[in-house]
């Protein structure tokens, strides 16, 4: 396992290396291989990973076999920065921090809606709350610089929760 620029990454036996869906890319990348998130990796039957062009069969033939061996289906899908849950998690995250900001909602309701008429999981601020202040914003930045649109860039109301420094005390 190696930490870098870029988080955490497991090596394979090939040399080549797999990662959590982070908003980039495997072609950015020599040899590596994505994997999309799960709400419970251990629940989870079906997994979707992410090769580029330049990707050795060797290394997403292991990363395959790790999860088969695992008990998990596979399905490889396209490089797509963001892949599928990774993305529209934090897309939902993005639009229920915006929603709270903007007194839409509170984020209790707003967690009860999409789990009770959505039938989701978590609620999307459960899910920020799981993966971390920072985790959404800095998906959605990687996904906004790979295409700058402005469909995935991260909105204030997010930017400001994942990087508000916490409030200094009283008297400071």
């Amino acid at each position: 396992e190696e930490e870098d620029d870029h988080g955490t990454r497991l090596q394979l036996p090939s040399g080549g290396q797999l990662a959590l869906a982070d908003g980039q890319t495997s072609v950015e990348f020599r040899d590596v291989v994505y994997f999309d998130l799960a709400l419970d990796y251990r629940e989870a039957t079906r997994i979707a990973l992410a090769a580029g062009p330049d990707t050795s069969p060797e290394t997403l033939g292991q990363a395959i076999g790790l999860f088969q061996a695992l008990g998990k289906k596979v399905s490889v899908i396209g490089d797509v920065p963001g892949m599928i849950v990774a993305r529209t998690v934090a897309r939902l995250i993005d639009l229920a921090h915006e929603a709270v900001a903007k007194g839409v909602a509170t984020e209790e309701d707003i967690d009860t809606a999409m789990r009770l008429g959505v039938n989701y999981p978590l609620g999307p601020l459960e899910w920020s709350r799981k993966l971390g202040k920072s985790w959404a914003s800095s998906v959605l930045d990687e996904m906004h610089e790979r295409e700058p649109s402005g469909r995935y860039a991260p909105s204030l109301a997010l930017f400001r929760h994942a990087y508000a420094d916490e409030k200094p005390e009283a008297g400071r």
